[in-house]
């Protein structure tokens, strides 16, 4: 069995293509999945699977199901507990069929927790219904694209009460980020975004209320408070004072994602977004092209590539702040890089874990890693074929203020 990329689902607990256990429309081959406890071996009731490419798919109340007529050659299993379960998705396997042929495969599953919220408008006291909630683990990086369902994420959000209990999640430690409520039917900047505090919000993420999952239990958060956004507005020029086009916004999406919910292009240099909460928040330049055609690597205000270090703007309800960006040039790190073959090599700010630079690399080679200069990196990499790593197990780089530091990396 070989370890694979997880399945996107349609939902949580619902397989792409769902039918009842045993019915299916080509030959093939049958696979019976038994979900059993991961730490004690008990059997796990309540769960779909999925096989990948074809789509055959398949739900059940106990802890055994079969497949049938998966088609022969190499499918991908996954497991995915109703919605209502503590238990985590299973790790997708591949497996070789031929037709005929009869697999059984034994899944085991994790058991995880969840977290309940309570979320109310702070002057009213009144439940907000579909402010929408990420969890984050400390220093991770931003925030990732969860809850605008792309990349198989999907939104939780609250009801009309303002409550909320999330999916299951693995167990560790996490901070929790509250995006008000932002839909056609609702009124638009009712609510600003927040990082959660124990007494309200923030928008400093060292400042948020660290929050303990375990498994089998749920977790209940402190009050989340909202309050009405403000506006920040600003001009985006490089040390020559000339204007320069960048996105600006409060998160520094993962490389590859899509920035959204309170960005702004400014085409004349300047720049205007009301979506935060009335608290102080860095801002960040992030370039409108990839790194062989921007004039500026990403940056926090003040231009830093360490988010805690970056200047900040107090965000005032119904009232206009001014935050004015003066862009640093890149520094870079560059080198030889050793690679079995191609992909790309990316770089994150040692201190918040936020993505800031990457290159794309077609072997072994030469490479040119730009970045905003005087801060510390980690390097990861991922190759064409999907597998990816951390260089030299962390191990922090600094980047020179300005010019290039030259280092060798092999990867792979």
């Amino acid at each position: 069995m070989i370890l694979a990329a997880v399945l996107a689902l349609t939902g949580p607990g619902t397989p792409a293509a769902a039918a009842d256990p045993g019915v299916g429309s080509l030959a093939g081959a049958s696979v019976t999945i038994d979900a059993t406890d991961a730490a004690g071996g008990e059997p796990v009731t309540g769960f779909c699977a999925t096989a990948k490419p074809s789509g055959a798919g398949a739900c059940t109340e106990g802890s055994t199901l079969t497949l049938r007529d998966v088609p022969a050659g190499e499918a991908t299993i996954s497991v995915q507990p109703v919605r209502t379960s503590d238990y985590l998705p299973s790790a997708p396997v591949t497996l070789t069929l031929a037709d005929g042929a009869a697999v059984a495969v034994t899944t085991p599953l994790t058991l995880g927790g969840r977290l309940s919220a309570l979320v109310l408008d702070r002057a009213t006291g009144a439940g907000v219904r579909l402010a929408c909630l990420v969890l984050i683990e400390p220093a991770s990086g931003g925030l990732p694209s969860e809850g605008r369902g792309e990349y198989g994420e999907y939104e939780e959000c609250t009801n009309n009460n303002g409550k909320l209990t999330t999916y299951a999640r693995p167990a560790g430690t996490y901070q929790l980020f509250v995006f008000g409520p932002e839909r056609l039917f609702l009124p638009e900047d009712q609510y600003g975004h927040q990082w959660v505090g124990a007494e309200g919000g923030t928008g400093d993420q060292r400042r948020a209320v660290k929050l303990k999952i375990r498994p089998g239990r749920t977790t209940q958060a402190p009050t989340v408070l909202m309050d009405k956004p403000g506006t920040i507005v600003g001009q985006v020029t490089d040390a020559s004072g000339e204007h320069a086009g960048s996105a600006i916004t409060f998160n520094a999406w993962p490389i590859f994602s899509r920035s959204w919910n309170g960005a702004a292009y400014p085409g004349d240099g300047t720049y205007s977004f009301t979506h935060l909460g009335p608290y102080e928040w860095p801002i960040m330049a992030r370039p409108t092209e990839g790194p062989d055609g921007a004039k500026f690597p990403r940056q926090w205000s003040g231009g830093t590539g360490n988010r805690y270090q970056a200047e900040t703007v107090a965000v005032r309800s119904g009232e206009t702040s001014r935050l004015d960006l003066t862009l640093q040039p890149f520094a870079a790190i560059a080198g030889t890089i050793t690679a079995p073959e191609g992909g790309t090599l990316i770089a994150a700010n040692a201190s918040t874990g936020d993505e800031l630079g990457y290159v794309r690399f077609t072997g072994s080679g030469p490479y040119r890693l730009p970045l905003v200069g005087g801060q510390r990196v980690t390097l990861r990499w991922v190759l064409n074929s999907g597998r990816g790593g951390v260089w030299a197990d962390g191990e922090q780089v600094p980047v020179p203020k300005g010019g290039t530091r030259a280092l060798d990396l092999t990867v792979g």
